[in-house]
């Protein structure tokens, strides 16, 4: 405000306390302002309405005959605002910022709120503009800069105050127990709030209890960040993805090594870029990563993108009867048959002895269709990938083995006698087409269903995966 800024955004993620910052800064600021004018864009006003609203306020209620263009509009607001010193709060800018795009776009039907900022940050006049919102916009970014009238401050978490929050709600531990109760929320007050609730009600207010129990995801976090996720663009999320798989801090070039298919460098760099600044991931020397809920809240996700990946989301549904977005499947090898709804769909081979058919339609759940639960051999050697899918294949109700290679695999087989194979095609020691082959020759577990899963797309690729002898192959998030 000393620096007669014309325009200020205040940005960060939904519940850092923008509006409560924004309410505090006005309720301080106002004496040196003669008009002070608070307008939310959560209903999405149109330009016309907010600008009519604006010059009725400004001219004491005395216009009755506003101008009828927006040209004329802008132009009478901007007279005013050079003619007084007045503070106009414009809070929630996101509402009106179009979704999945790296950047702050205004929707086309609001196209005339970037007109708005852009005269109000280019053109001097004496009155300030305060905007709240979870993403910059396009003409702010252009504008803003440290040392010009148009500036982007981005909040942080909480620094002080939050333990003594954390005290008000009743909560009890060390000073460490209550650091990092809040570092695991970033400092977000609402998220402090929720979860305060919950540790005073299952936990006795204890921290160090909850803490102990490894949980920090409940549903109104969830809903927070997932009106966050829902925001962003497929490589922004294939980034918090594979930022979610390596748990610790990456650098550039390690992310860039990690994700498959590869992302051209400078698309790579846009979303790093967004997400820093939507607030979702953290960056220091040591590279890039997540605070602990979002990555929880990622992984919870990664869940649901597995699942949609085995179970081929839509693709699936209709066929059979049994639960929804799960086919009933007849895997059938060599004088074995299993019948069981699994959460796959078929991307079948070309190999004439190793068949996945669609079954009769016979309704039953996937804990009803054998006197045991259907039993899966998981070859997987990454730790990440093997959390995800055990987690959704157990909530099945399916009965999981592990081997962390394809030795193990072949030996798991033989000793286990799974009704179904997952089988990583990249592992140490014995690949996993190699581990296929094998078992392919050995008579005793020759019929097992086996399917691939891969983050190879080639054709060259899937012609190799058939040969091996795979029932099916599916693509997998990594490899």
């Amino acid at each position: 405000m000393q620096d007669r800024c014309r325009l200020i955004t205040l940005l960060e993620m939904g519940g850092i306390g923008k509006t409560t910052l924004a309410t505090k800064l006005a309720e301080q600021v106002q004496d040196q302002f003669e008009f002070l004018i608070w307008r939310s864009l959560l209903n999405a006003p149109t330009l016309t309405e907010l600008l009519d609203d604006l010059l009725k306020f400004l001219s004491d209620q005395q216009m009755t005959d506003l101008p009828e263009t927006i040209a004329a509009k802008f132009s009478k607001l901007m007279e005013y605002l050079r003619q007084h010193r007045c503070l106009v709060v414009l809070d929630n800018m996101e509402t009106l910022l179009a979704g999945r795009n790296l950047h702050g776009t205004v929707l086309g039907d609001y196209r005339g709120y970037s007109e708005l900022l852009r005269r109000v940050g280019e053109i001097s006049h004496k009155s300030c503009f305060l905007v709240t919102s979870r993403e910059e916009p396009d003409e702010v970014a252009m504008l803003s800069g440290e040392t010009l009238p148009v500036r982007s401050l981005l909040l942080n978490g909480l620094k002080t105050g939050a333990t003594e929050l954390l005290i008000s709600k009743g909560l009890s531990g060390t000073d460490t127990k209550y650091q990092q109760l809040i570092d695991q929320y970033g400092g977000n007050p609402l998220a402090i709030k929720i979860v305060s609730t919950t540790v005073q009600d299952l936990f006795g207010g204890n921290i160090k209890r909850f803490l102990e129990a490894g949980i920090s995801s409940f549903n109104s976090i969830r809903l927070l960040l997932s009106q966050q996720f829902d925001r962003l663009t497929e490589t922004e999320m294939v980034i918090l993805y594979w930022l979610t798989i390596n748990r610790e801090k990456v650098s550039l070039l390690e992310l860039e090594t990690d994700i498959y298919p590869p992302l051209p460098k400078q698309q790579l760099l846009e979303a790093l870029e967004s997400l820093l600044k939507r607030s979702l991931i953290e960056q220091s020397l040591l590279g890039f990563t997540q605070q602990p809920v979002i990555m929880e809240s990622v992984a919870e996700r990664l869940v649901e993108k597995v699942c949609e990946e085995l179970a081929g989301d839509a693709g699936v549904r209709g066929q059979g009867s049994g639960e929804e977005g799960v086919t009933e499947y007849s895997v059938q090898g060599t004088g074995r048959q299993s019948n069981y709804p699994l959460p796959i769909t078929d991307s079948p081979t070309q190999n004439s002895k190793f068949k996945i058919q669609n079954s009769d339609p016979t309704p039953h759940s996937p804990l009803s269709t054998s006197p045991s639960h259907p039993r899966i051999l998981l070859a997987e050697d990454n730790e990440a990938n093997i959390q995800v899918m055990t987690q959704y294949l157990e909530a099945q109700g399916y009965e999981i083995f592990l081997a962390k290679n394809g030795a193990e695999a072949i030996e798991a087989t033989r000793i286990q006698k799974p009704d179904l194979v997952l089988m990583d095609v990249q592992m140490p020691e014995m690949d996993g087409l190699e581990a296929t082959r094998r078992i392919r020759a050995d008579e005793a577990i020759a019929d097992t269903p086996i399917i691939a899963v891969t983050s190879f797309a080639m054709e060259s690729d899937r012609e190799e995966i058939v040969a091996a002898g795979v029932n099916s192959y599916r693509q997998s998030l990594s490899g």
